[in-house]
This record gives C-alpha cells, structure tokens and sequence, in this order.
C-alpha cells in the first residue's frame, strides 16, 4: 500500500512541473476621448489651471498668523484713578457695572407694556401730583399713533381715571383732549396760539378763538384793550365748565388761569407797575422787542406818575393832559410823546452833571412845567447823598434803555440775542429796585 501511495505523489510532482500558469495581463485604461468642442485634454487643463492661477497659493491649506502690534503704537492710556492706583504701587481697573442698562430697559419695557393695548390715566391720582403737566396726559404724537395702529371708531373706548372713578371715553374723544390741552401748553409757555388748530368740540372751539384774542392784543402791546375787554372774565367762565365736561384739561387750564388772574391784578396797578408785569411776561417768552419797547415807556409812566403827588397843581397839569390825551385818535402816540418828555426833562437835570440845557416836562408850554421843575429839584437837594445817587442811577437807566431799544430797532443788529436778554433782565431788576422797592421819586427821607 505504502508502494501505491509514493508512486501517487511522484506523479503528482510532475504533473504540476510540465504545467506553467500563464498571468492574465491587466487591462489598460481606455484613453478617454477628447471633447471636440474642447481641444484639452483633463490633464493638460489641470496643468494650465496651475500655470495660471498659482495652484499652490490658491489651493494650499491657509496658514493663520497671530496679528502682533507695531512696538510703536501707543498704548491705552488708563483711567484717572487707574493711574492714582498704580502711583500707590497697583493698577486696578473698575470692573463694568450693567445694572444701570437692566433698570432702563426694564423701564422701556414697562412703557411698552403701558402703551400695549390702552394707556392707563392717572391724572388724578397721588402719584400724578408729581408729574408735569406736559407728561400727563399723554403727547398727542402717541395719540396718533395708536389711532393709527387700532383705528378711531366709536367702539374704540380708554378707561380714564377721573375724581369719580373710572370713565369710558372713545379714542377720537380722548385725542380732542390731549390736541387742547397740547395747544394751551404752547400758549403758557410762547404766548402764541395755531390758528390752524380745529376742535370737534364747541367749548374748545370757543376757548381756542377767546384765547387768540388775549395772544394777538399782548404780543401787539395793547394792554389798555383787556381794561375795557371782559375776555378774560370769559375765558375764565368758559374754562370752569370745559373742566366740569372734560376733567384730562384741568391742570393745563389752571395754568392759563393763572396768568389771566395775574393780569387782571396788574391791570389794577398804576401805569408803570402794569408795565412792569407785562414786560417781564414777555421777555420771559423771548420777545425782547416786545419787551424792551414797554420798558422804555414804563420808564416815562413812573416819572409822570411821580410827578403828580408833587403838588395839586402838578397832579391837576397833568391829569388834565391825560384827559386830553383820552379824546385823540392816536392816544397811544400822545402818550409816548408825554413820557418821552419826561424823560428828557429828568434826565437834563439829574444826570449829575452841569452844564446842559434843561428839558421841559409837558411837550408844550404850560405853568406845570416850573412847577414841576422846581419842586423835583428841591427833593433832589433835600435829599441825602444816597438818595441822590438814585436820581443818576434812574437817569443812567434811561439812558441804558434807550441803547438798547435802538440797537433792536435796526435790523442789522449784530449783538448776540443772550446779551441783550442779559442786558434786559438788569435793566428790569434796577427799574423794580429803584421804582418799586425803594420808590425813590415819592419816597422822602
């Protein structure tokens, strides 16, 4: 057995000598054909791509730097008490504190939240007692624009706060109330009143044309017109009952009430104390030409007014002028003409100074005039020095006031607007000291 089993594998062996394994040749890859719309072949348009746009810059990994700092640039300098710091041996840098950003924009938040869907009114509420006027209500440009966000239709209502509780009102209600009480806001502050303003509301309507009236008779310094006129009594009358309908308008009108009621005393005082309020009203506006037009006969009313507790036969002479004056035509002209006179009769002869022609009294020839001159002069030289000297302040104001209201006059005045008010408010605080504190003419010592 083993015999057949070696014959076997000799066989075997020599089968497998006389049989050689052909290799199967790998298959080439087909060359790919060109395009013939496209005369390159791939390899030739990756070398191309190279050769042209720099293969290696523009497809090479990027390479990240860390920026340095020129050596020379100047460093931040810190803080002033940074720098006190490191003078004691440390620098320490205050640290941010964001707290102040959180509080106001949570404050924007709960405006927003205010303005959301309705504005909530406390006008008359304990905390509103702190509030100005110009804040509550509120501006009438939010008004708009929430009209025009959600309409104005009669089914559009606010909740408004009143003394009686809460009250109903449509949307257009309660913007014809923040329109007048914005209008009687400018009115308090310039004096002025829009014209152009309309109101669907009969008492504003009313109101608005009353206090057209008032504006356009004090910015044409015709204050004798409300000693004749009821329109303030009217206006007054008319503001109760717009209070009474309208409760959002009672603080603006209370406010107007009390220049109309500061006007009605002033229109009690004599001349030149009228003269004084309402020239302070004005140049408190910035109409200092207004303002500096009044003062410069406010100066003459005092003079006149002084000159008549001088005797009886001045206070005759010169009543019996005013009358006269009364029954002209142009009695505004005549008096500017009596105070002018005045004037340059004081000032001709308590200047403090010799030597220059003395001034009449009257614009005319009449006995007052020596009257009035020799007892003037008499309580001049009765007089103590100090009391004197208040004979050449007033005449230096004149003097003063008359400066400035011709640089006013001309329209190529080139003073700053600041140093003529500047001017003004002195000339106003000498004339109150002088005429209305001290009233130096009718006051002896």
């Amino acid at each position: 057995m083993s015999d057949i089993l070696n014959v076997l594998q000799d066989l075997k062996e020599s089968m497998q000598e006389g049989v050689k394994v052909e290799e199967r040749p790998k298959p080439k890859r087909a060359k790919k054909k060109n395009d013939p719309a496209m005369p390159f072949s791939d390899d030739e348009i990756r070398d191309l791509e190279k050769e042209f746009l720099n293969h290696e810059a523009a497809y090479a990994d990027p390479n990240f730097t860390k920026k340095v700092e020129p050596a020379l640039k100047q460093a931040r300098q810190p803080s002033r008490k940074a720098r006190i710091d490191e003078e004691k041996g440390a620098i320490v840098y205050e640290s941010y504190d964001d707290s102040k950003v959180l509080d106001a924009l949570q404050d924007i938040q709960k405006t927003l939240n205010r303005l959301d869907k309705k504005i909530a009114l406390t006008a008359h509420t304990d905390e509103a007692d702190s509030i100005r006027i110009d804040e509550s209500p509120q501006p009438v440009g939010i008004v708009k624009l929430l009209i025009a966000e959600i309409g104005s239709g009669e089914s559009i209502t606010y909740q408004l706060q009143t003394k009686e509780g809460i009250k109903e009102i449509s949307l257009s209600e309660y913007y014809e109330m923040s329109k007048f009480v914005s209008m009687l806001q400018q009115y308090r502050y310039t004096m002025i009143v829009d014209k152009t303003m309309d109101f669907e509301n009969d008492l504003f309507d009313i109101y608005r044309d009353k206090l057209l009236i008032v504006s356009q008779n004090i910015l044409a310094n015709s204050f004798r017109f409300f000693e004749k006129s009821t329109v303030l009594d009217e206006l007054m009358i008319l503001g109760t009952k717009i209070k009474e309908t309208a409760s959002l308008t009672t603080r603006a009108i209370e406010d107007i009430e009390i220049i109309f009621l500061n006007m009605k005393e002033a229109l009690t005082l004599p001349e030149y104390q009228k003269d004084l309020f309402f020239a302070k009203l004005l140049n408190e506006r910035g109409f200092i030409l207004n303002a500096i037009t009044i003062i410069n006969e406010m100066l003459g009313a005092y003079l006149v007014e002084s000159a008549r507790e001088l005797s009886p036969l001045a206070a005759s002479r010169i009543q019996n002028h005013l009358d006269r004056i009364e029954l002209t035509r142009s009695s505004r002209k005549a008096y500017y003409k009596l105070y002018r006179s005045a004037k340059e009769f004081f000032t001709s002869h308590f200047n403090g100074e010799e030597g220059e022609d003395a001034a009449a009294f009257f614009p005319f020839k009449d006995s007052g005039n020596e009257e009035i001159e020799q007892l003037m002069s008499k309580r001049y030289r009765s007089n103590k020095m100090s009391k004197r000297d208040h004979f050449h302040l007033y005449s230096d104001l004149i003097n003063r006031v008359q400066s400035i209201r011709n640089d006013l006059a001309h329209g190529n005045n080139v003073r700053a607007y600041r140093d003529i008010t500047s001017d003004i408010n002195e000339v106003l605080v000498d004339f109150e000291y002088l005429a209305v504190q001290k009233n130096f003419l009718q006051v002896q010592e």
